[in-house]
């Protein structure tokens, strides 16, 4: 019984100790430091994936959660901060909570950026030519010799996708190689601001179509030479917005692609069958005036050209699908072409002249109607 007795107590002794143990970690954790894994080059070379970083909390001071309902969607931030041993500083390495989720301002747990402080509040920031300026600070930011490199690179050479920097803003096409100035809030600050991204409330013309449209596409040609992250059709009142195709190109020709904005439809004709690659499903207004589709991009993009077409039922060129042309005979219907569409307009040559004619799409449809020509111009009948 003796030795059960002991055995007891060191088990009970152990378990108390690791419990304690544990407790104390978890206060470290909370009060003294903790540790994160760099996951990404966007700190290189100073950190690497696969680095450890341990944070001294007691600097910033820790902060003490007041409600521990963390929302993986994001939420707002309930908590208070400790006094810490000194403010933070130009050139400080910190880890934060990324504020910035699905276009809003929220808090996600461990959600953590590892980054170097270049600017504090009631600072002014730029980068002019690759290098780091701040109007309260004389002293090297960053790394000097990844600036040089940084410096001495022309936009071209960088990846597209990484030039351009937040905000993303057509009027104001900030570069990781030209930004700013940017001022830093302190708080108290009372900053004005007026939104003329998202809501277009400075929105540029890219181009007009005044004409009456028929069932077919229409490709308009855009001089602007500027860079926008938003962009929109809008429609003319009465219209319902009643579109049924709409495709933005960049000045290589590529589609630019976006996530789908504008007013609500009414269904199964919602915004997002403007952009299905459809020309039979479009859009259809909830009300004849004020209608909208667009695009919210990743980053802002020139475009050269636009492609569109209104509602109709089917009966226009579309480009890749395969064409029959046939001429009446008077006996019967004779195959005199067949053509795959590389361009909005059929160019046949070598047809015999004053006939009857009609054209088959082999590819998809079943609709035919005859036509002649006259003076160089095509008579449905």
């Amino acid at each position: 019984m003796e030795i059960i007795r002991r055995s007891a107590k060191i088990i009970i002794y152990i378990l108390a100790m690791t419990m304690l143990l544990y407790m104390l970690w978890l206060l470290c954790r909370v009060f003294l430091f903790d540790q994160f894994v760099i996951p990404t080059e966007s700190m290189s070379p100073t950190l690497v994936p696969g680095d450890r970083v341990v944070v001294d909390k007691t600097i910033a001071g820790a902060r003490i959660y007041s409600d521990f309902n963390f929302n993986s969607e994001g939420g707002e931030l309930k908590s208070r901060r400790l006094r810490g041993l000194r403010r933070i500083k130009h050139n400080d390495i910190v880890v934060f909570n990324f504020p910035h989720h699905d276009g809003k301002i929220n808090f996600v747990i461990n959600n953590v950026y590892c980054k170097r402080v270049l600017a504090l509040p009631g600072d002014t920031i730029s980068i002019v030519e690759g290098r780091y300026r701040n109007n309260n600070y004389e002293g090297v930011l960053g790394l000097e010799s990844q600036q040089e490199i940084l410096h001495n690179m022309a936009d071209s050479m960088i990846w597209q996708q990484a030039l351009y920097t937040m905000p993303f803003d057509g009027n104001l096409p900030w570069t990781i190689r030209n930004m700013g100035p940017l001022y830093i809030p302190r708080k108290g600050d009372i900053i004005p601001i007026t939104a003329n991204t998202a809501d277009f409330s400075k929105a540029t013309d890219l181009c007009r179509f005044n004409d009456v449209t028929n069932g077919r596409w229409y490709e308009l040609p855009v001089a602007d030479t500027g860079r926008y992250r938003y962009l929109r059709y809008m429609s003319p009142d009465g219209s319902y917005g009643n579109i049924n195709e709409l495709w933005f190109f960049d000045e290589r020709g590529d589609t630019v692609r976006g996530e789908i904005i504008g007013t609500e439809g009414t269904a199964p004709d919602s915004r997002e069958r403007v952009f299905d690659n459809n020309i039979l499903t479009g859009f259809d207004g909830q009300s004849p005036d004020g209608n909208w589709i667009g695009l919210r991009l990743k980053m802002p993009r020139r475009v050269s050209k636009l492609r569109f077409i209104p509602r109709n039922d089917g009966n226009c060129i579309e480009i890749g699908d395969r064409y029959e042309l046939r001429i009446w005979t008077n006996t019967d219907w004779k195959v005199i072409a067949k053509v795959t569409a590389k361009a909005d307009i059929l160019r046949i040559g070598n047809v015999p002249g004053n006939g009857l004619y009609v054209l088959k799409n082999l590819t998809k449809g079943n609709e035919q109607r005859i036509f002649t020509y006259k003076n160089d111009e095509q008579i449905w009948w």
